[in-house]
């Protein structure tokens, strides 16, 4: 992008510089013009008043036609060099013309480069998209209300993310742009007059105003612990302000708070282990996968196991007692979570080998 910039700076320099040698050049010919014109019209009349002097002994005799002609040619020559003039006039008109295009093109492609820039800054919202495409696996099975629920929520979400890059660069006409889609395409009208107050209400406030609220957005995120989110919006705002302190700590304020969050997960994994709660340790150990580093991982391992193992052979218990007592479809449903939480164990082979009986007999029994 500066290489860009520079480069079409170095042209528009570059024309400038033709643009004055034209026009020096030009002004210089219409000087010589104007005063080799001038010589040449003094010279007739200085001839013409030469020829009248001689003949004022000889007046009655015819010499006027020749004196008159000389005139005639004196005033044709004049015209000719004034004709020169305005040729050289017209091409000074025509270079300055060339020059206004020259500069029209290059500042089209300087925006264009603007353009670009804007775009790549929305690169981070795109690449966040590709990890809502497998959060919809998850929504595939909720009902229709419930998924508009959520992707009403996201799509709130998407657009707010724009609107606080766009206030951050203080693009506020943009920003309301955004808006007014949002408005016509969801029908949003009460959370699009809300973010229109907001706008306004920054583009009113100081730089430091301007910090402070984006600072406010950004805790909302922090507590919904969107860690990738509130990255992008510290370095938009950093990127904005790049001298201002607050913004400065704010990456170390995201870091700490993820460091918080992860103690206070671990502290649950502790509880819930000593507690024998095998749901409630493996739904935090999913949720710890992606804050621990590999040693952290590695130290967890055989606690991990043992939860796991725990849980297969509590699902192995169930299983057995619903096949033991008839229930077949309990049995079904334990016999899946079996086969999908533990894929690869023996007991999955098991319940495998015997899941379409089961299946069956639940059919049969869903029957009588």
């Amino acid at each position: 992008m500066a290489n860009s910039q520079d480069r079409i700076g170095y042209l528009g320099t570059c024309a400038k510089v033709t643009l004055g040698l034209i026009i020096a050049t030009l002004a210089l010919a219409i000087a010589i013009t104007i005063a080799l014109g001038i010589r040449e019209y003094q010279e007739h009349r200085d001839l013409i008043a030469a020829g009248q002097a001689q003949g004022e002994a000889a007046a009655s005799q015819p010499e006027s036609a020749p004196l008159a002609g000389e005139d005639r040619f004196a005033m044709i020559n004049l015209c000719y060099y004034g004709m020169l003039v305005l040729a050289e006039l017209a091409s000074a008109a025509l270079a300055i013309t060339g020059y206004g295009l020259v500069r029209a093109r290059l500042t089209a492609h300087l925006s264009m480069g603007v353009i670009a820039g804007r775009l790549n800054r929305l690169e981070s919202v795109l690449d966040a998209s590709r990890v809502e495409l497998k959060k919809m696996a998850d929504v595939a099975p909720l009902s229709d209300q419930a998924k508009t629920m959520i992707f009403r929520e996201r799509e709130l979400e998407a657009v707010q993310e724009v609107v606080n890059a766009c206030l951050v660069q203080q693009h506020y006409e943009q920003a309301l742009k955004v808006i007014d889609r949002m408005e016509q395409q969801f029908g949003y009208k009460e959370e699009a007059d809300r973010l229109r107050l907001s706008v306004r209400a920054n583009r009113e406030a100081t730089i430091e105003g301007r910090v402070n609220d984006a600072i406010e957005r950004l805790n909302p995120i922090l507590a919904q612990k969107n860690w990738e989110r509130a990255m992008r919006e510290t370095q938009r705002l950093m990127e904005a302000f790049p001298e201002n302190e607050k913004a400065k700590q704010l990456p170390a304020r995201i870091a700490a708070a993820r460091a918080e969050h992860k103690r206070a997960l671990l502290g649950k994994y502790d509880e819930a282990v000593k507690r024998n709660d095998l749901d409630e340790s493996i739904s935090l150990l999913q949720e710890l996968d992606r804050y621990l580093s590999p040693q952290e991982a590695a130290a967890l391992q055989e606690s991990a196991r043992g939860v796991f193992r725990a849980k297969l052979n509590s699902l192995g218990v169930q299983f057995s007692l619903a096949v033991d007592a008839k229930r077949w479809d309990q049995a079904v449903t334990i016999g899946e979570q079996i086969m999908t939480g533990y894929p690869n164990s023996k007991m999955a082979v098991e319940v495998r080998q015997k899941l379409d009986q089961l299946k069956n007999l639940a059919a049969t029994k869903g029957r009588g």
